[in-house]
């Protein structure tokens, strides 16, 4: 029984990781988006 809980504790732990690193990818994403029709306005 206490293995299964240790189990399901580290899989919670991986899933709340995944989310923060997508959340993060996501942020980086839309930052390069912003940055990149700044220099296209520039540019043009």
């Amino acid at each position: 029984m206490g293995r299964v809980w240790k189990l399901s504790e580290t899989l919670s732990y991986g899933a709340r990781l995944e989310t923060q690193r997508n959340a993060f990818l996501w942020g980086a994403f839309q930052v390069l988006i912003v940055f990149v029709l700044c220099v296209q306005v520039k540019v043009s």
